[in-house]
């Protein structure tokens, strides 16, 4: 998971937009244009460098996304949601 042909999960600064486009893109070029708004989002590559490390070591935190797609839900990455705690409450052991 999150080799070069995978794939990263972006979020638009401008219209909160969420995207995914290649790592090995991302690693390519520092800015993402957000396909909804075609608004410009600079990623730094040293930044989006050490993002993708700690991803590679299930230590990055994808809680600004809005949704968090099931494929970075493992381990560490792991985001309860308030319905999920809810009905885990409610439910009887």
């Amino acid at each position: 998971m999150f080799e070069d042909d995978g794939l990263w999960p972006c979020k638009c600064e401008h219209c909160e937009h969420e995207w995914y486009s290649s790592i090995a893109a991302m690693r390519a070029d520092s800015e993402a244009f957000c396909p909804a708004c075609s608004g410009r989002n600079l990623i730094p590559s040293p930044l989006f460098d050490l993002a993708l490390a700690a991803a590679r070591r299930g230590a990055y935190d994808f809680s600004y996304l809005v949704r968090i797609p099931p494929q970075f839900r493992s381990g560490a990455l792991a985001a309860p949601t308030r319905a999920g705690a809810a009905s885990r409450a409610a439910a009887p052991s």
